[in-house]
């Protein structure tokens, strides 16, 4: 039974990387990112988890043994690729002989200390040397991993089609106007409608008999019906809704919601969905492991651990943290889905929200990891990578003390924005991106009695349109562009 499930996986996922012919004779990596190794070397690590060996490993050691089983495979029975890779697939013969030896790599990695020394007999986890330094493994591991991007088809671009698609209402549920907002913004990123609409999510979709992958074909559904639909009719969201309450309950009550906490809760429910990392990945190295890498080196070990399929409203962002008693300075990485954006009491633009954003600020209580003290530090952000999305959220809800209230601050916003000094400066960074405006999330009325309406330029026609649920009307990009403080989130797409 285990055969088939593995060889049916198999099938799907990878028969593709064999007729190319990109078996690698490198060193596997550590990580379950299937797309970066060759299709034989991952039939191994799926194997071992499929068949029950890596049930017998503990969590935390886990990661080691994906680092060592190839080269351990490779050294002790490399016939087995060669098989693997000429037959497509895994042969009964095949399947005995990678039991027997992933039956004694195990016995020998259980034997092994947690914290065994590089002059172990099996060694799973080797120093790496690179030049005159000595890195963790874990970290050289992540440092060669080649990351898959959907950049190229991000650029390709999309065919327009007449008459335009999407100009469609929405049924509001009860109070689900956040939904609808956000879903019509979503469906302006052509992209990611691309993405649903021609299949391409297909290969990624991660379905398990817990309902994994149920909303992701859901939303593929929602799509397919929208951009089907026919100018002034009215499509229901209620089988989406149903799919991604089950994994989102907290909008499960028909109750006024914030839009932007509903946007990056699909967002992230979708990439789940469509993500192959098969488990939560476990590593072992700390800070101090990474102090001899270059800032391009940190961006890829910061960011590459929990890397998802579908990137295109995900970045990086630099943060640049500075110690004023021992002037230790650090770059930590972080993935974004969204920046969040501070408003001021008065009218201003966006230009200047984000030179709030990335200007610098002190911190009191800052506890160094090079000195060990608590003191202050300076701290500063810089976008590294830019996403091929990029989402714009206005902090228009303030709460203290248990009260709320709304910023009515107005903004002026541009159809075209660049953002190239707001970029980082250090090696590998991104040295410039413009993105055009392609959507809006809109706010009216109070925190507790409000409405959100969308604005999206249709990437059929280039022109914008306003939906306020059922209603689909033309507006003007003029409008769109004044000074308004009913805008709360913006969407901009990267222009190639």
């Amino acid at each position: 039974m285990a055969f088939v499930y593995f060889s049916c996986l198999y099938l799907t996922w990878y028969r593709h990387d064999l007729s190319k012919g990109t078996a690698s004779t490198t060193p596997p990596l550590k990580q379950k990112q299937y797309q970066s190794l060759s299709a034989e070397h991952m039939v191994v690590i799926i194997y071992s988890g499929v068949t029950g060996f890596l049930d017998k490993i503990p969590v935390n050691r886990v990661t080691a043994y994906e680092a060592a089983v190839i080269p351990y495979v490779q050294a002790n029975a490399p016939e087995i690729f060669d098989a693997i890779k000429k037959e497509g697939g895994i042969s009964p013969e095949v399947d005995k002989k990678i039991k027997d030896v992933l039956t004694e790599f195990t016995e020998t990695f259980q034997s092994l200390p947690v914290a065994s020394s590089p002059s172990t007999s099996l060694n799973p986890l080797p120093a790496a040397t690179v030049g005159t330094r000595v890195l963790h493994p874990e970290v050289k591991a992540l440092l060669d991993l080649e990351m898959p991007r959907r950049q190229l088809w991000c650029a390709k671009g999309t065919e327009r089609r007449m008459p335009p698609r999407g100009l469609v209402g929405l049924v509001n549920l009860g109070n689900t106007c956040f939904m609808n907002a956000v879903l019509k913004c979503l469906l302006s990123v052509a992209p990611l409608v691309d993405y649903f609409l021609e299949g391409m999510y297909e290969p990624d979709l991660r379905m398990d008999k817990e309902g994994r992958g149920q909303l992701a074909t859901a939303f593929a559904g929602f799509v397919r019906r929208v951009m089907d639909g026919k100018e002034g009719t009215v499509v229901s969201p209620a089988d989406f809704r149903r799919q991604l309450v089950r994994v989102a309950p907290q909008f499960s009550d028909f109750s006024q919601e914030d839009a932007h906490e509903f946007m990056s809760s699909l967002i992230h429910a979708l990439h789940d969905d469509l993500n192959r990392v098969l488990q939560p990945l476990q590593y072992s190295f700390c800070c101090d492991d990474t102090d001899t890498l270059t800032p391009r080196e940190q961006a890829s070990v910061g960011t590459s651990s929990y890397y998802r399929n579908v990137d295109i409203f995900f970045g990086t962002l630099q943060n640049t943290l500075i110690c004023h008693k021992c002037h230790r300075k650090k770059l930590p990485f972080e993935r974004f889905s969204s920046l969040s954006l501070a408003l001021p009491p008065t009218s201003t633009t966006l230009n200047n929200l984000l030179h709030t954003f990335a200007s610098r600020e002190t911190l009191d209580e800052y506890l160094c990891d090079g000195c060990g003290k608590r003191g202050p530090a300076s701290k500063s952000l810089a976008v590294y990578h830019c996403p091929e999305v990029l989402v714009l959220h206005l902090k228009r809800f303030d709460f203290l003390f248990g009260m709320g209230k709304k910023i009515n601050t107005s903004i002026t916003f541009p159809e075209e924005l660049k953002i190239d000094e707001f970029l980082s400066n250090v090696d590998g960074a991104d040295t410039s991106a413009t993105y055009s405006l392609i959507a809006t999330t809109n706010h009216t009325g109070t925190l507790d009695f409000g409405h959100y309406t969308a604005t999206t330029r249709n990437s059929d026609d280039g022109t914008f349109y306003l939906h306020n649920d059922t209603g689909v009307s033309c507006c003007a990009a003029t409008l769109v562009q004044n000074p308004t403080s009913k805008v709360y989130v913006l969407f901009y797409q990267k222009r190639h």
